[in-house]
């Protein structure tokens, strides 16, 4: 029997993901970034926690072909050469690159995963949601955990349902996969906005910010379903 689980912030997310199918999910903007850039054909992203990383990332691997990105306060950080909206990743401004990437929640997520002990982290969001079930459907390890990266160390309501969502799926999928009380609640949560996601997405407090920041239309893309096939995995410090 497999079991399925959701940590609705890093916070908990302890060691010993050896043997874990382990997911991380930014939808408000780092995953959704992140399959954006690489159906983009960006060549892989290097996530580091701060913008000092991400500059030193630059400089050891050379300035031609590597772009530094993210955002701190959800704005580009000054002297990066692209922001966290999804909208800025385009093939005529990514393809072909290196991406040194660093944002306030979802590359601190996915770090704190990798470091726990999971061999490989799928970057999931609404954008990849069918693809992402697919994987895990096809996985036969017996423990899931999909873990949310959540707002400065708050549950988001968008990430939580986008885990709703992947939990949701993934039963219908494969019977055979159990969730615990955690990710039942956030399919139950799911299942009663599917209809309604963008409003429900739209409705969270970090999408709030950000459409008050001039961000509105960062957060319908966020929203939509089932846009991209890429299923991006974090292993050996990278994103491919």
């Amino acid at each position: 029997m497999r079991r399925l689980d959701i940590a609705l912030t890093p916070a908990g997310v302890s060691g010993g993901l050896y043997e874990t199918a382990a997911v991380v999910i930014d939808v408000l903007r780092a995953t959704t970034v992140i399959v954006r850039a690489l159906d983009a054909g960006a060549k892989r992203i290097i996530p580091t926690l701060d913008p000092e990383d991400a500059i030193r990332v630059r400089e050891r691997l050379g300035r031609d072909g590597v772009l530094l990105g993210g955002e701190r306060n959800a704005v580009r950080i000054d002297g990066f050469d692209l922001d966290n909206s999804p909208a800025s990743y385009t093939p005529e401004s990514v393809g072909g690159a290196t991406i040194a990437f660093t944002t306030t929640n979802g590359t601190r997520a996915l770090q704190r995963v990798a470091n726990a002990g999971a061999p490989r982290v799928i970057c999931a969001a609404f954008a990849n949601l069918a693809a992402v079930v697919d994987r895990l459907a096809g996985d036969e390890r017996a423990h899931i955990l999909i873990v949310c990266a959540g707002t400065e160390g708050a549950v988001s309501l968008e990430d939580t349902l986008c885990a709703g969502a992947i939990a949701a799926e993934l039963v219908v999928r494969d019977p055979g996969v159990t969730l615990t009380d955690g990710a039942r609640a956030a399919a139950l949560l799911y299942n009663g906005v599917r209809e309604r996601l963008v409003e429900a997405v739209a409705s969270g407090d970090h999408a709030q910010k950000l459409a008050s920041m001039g961000f509105a239309a960062d957060v319908v893309a966020a929203a939509q379903r089932n846009v991209s096939t890429a299923v991006p995995v974090y292993s050996d410090a990278e994103i491919t």
